[in-house]
Order: C-alpha cells, then sequence, then structure tokens
C-alpha cells in the first residue's frame, strides 16, 4: 500500500524504525518520522495537510524502477 501511494504521488509519512528508508536510497520523496516521536509526527502530517501536492517525481522513479522492463532487465542481469 505504500508503494502504491507513492506510485498515485501522494504525501507519505513512515516511521524511521521500518523497512521503508531503504526507498530513500532509491530516492524516493516522503516523510521519515523518528520512532515513536509523536511531536514529530503531529508536525509532519499538519505539513502535508497545509501542503497538498502531487508528487510527479515519485510517479516517474516508480514507473522506471519497478516496471516490467526493470525487472526483466535485473533478471537478466543475474544470468550473466
Amino acid at each position: 500500500a505504500f508503494l502504491e501511494a507513492l506510485s498515485c504521488g501522494l504525501e507519505c509519512i513512515a516511521y524511521d524504525n521500518t523497512s521503508f528508508p531503504e526507498l530513500k536510497e532509491l530516492g524516493l520523496d516522503f516523510h521519515l518520522v523518528e520512532n515513536k516521536n509523536m511531536d514529530q509526527l503531529s508536525h509532519t502530517l499538519l505539513h502535508c495537510a497545509q501542503n497538498r501536492s502531487i508528487n510527479q517525481g515519485n510517479i516517474t522513479k516508480i514507473a522506471e524502477k519497478f516496471s516490467t522492463q526493470a525487472e526483466i532487465k535485473q533478471y537478466l542481469e543475474l544470468l550473466e
């Protein structure tokens, strides 16, 4: 569901104790909040609510990185 939301350009928030920071390494843009930091979560939620926009960059990056062609390319590289 998280990747689906990102692929639609939605603002997403995750705690930094999940596997989602790995998605940051892929260049995806979303908010990471310190685990159990309710003040930071509150501020981030307010920011997202006040600054609603579509993140076109995430839409493009996910389409490229998770496309069928990208997966085929990765499998072929494994076989070489």
